[in-house]
């Protein structure tokens, strides 16, 4: 399923990434930020909840965008994360600069830092 319908909006922008074909559901993106992060200073961490309907992978999963200057394209970098299949519900930065991740079916809030 294309993420623009470029058929019925043939004016839309054309999306700089997709999800592999996938109908998967996302959870949330946030904006890493701050110099700790190195080279992904400034790239998009996108979230999915990989339940195992549709064809999609079981398993949570973290995207990391590089995203062009003119938002037409982007490099995509695919985190496995640990764990059975769930349900990440948000993705957000902290004051701390960390990626925190909220996780229903672990009932938990992770804190992601680089290494």
């Amino acid at each position: 399923m294309p993420m623009t319908d470029l058929k019925a909006y043939p004016k839309a922008m054309k999306s700089a990434w997709n999800n592999n074909g996938l109908s998967q559901g996302m959870c949330g993106s946030a904006w890493l930020v701050g110099k700790q992060w190195k080279d992904w200073e400034g790239r998009l961490a996108v979230g999915y909840a990989g339940i195992g309907i549709h064809g999609t992978p079981t398993g949570n999963r973290i995207d990391v965008l590089d995203i062009s200057k003119d938002g037409l394209s982007s490099k995509r970098e695919e985190l496995s994360w640990p764990g059975v299949a769930g349900r990440f519900r948000h993705l957000t930065t902290g004051p701390d600069g960390a990626l925190y991740v909220g996780d229903e079916a672990a009932n938990m809030i992770y804190r992601v830092t680089p290494e």
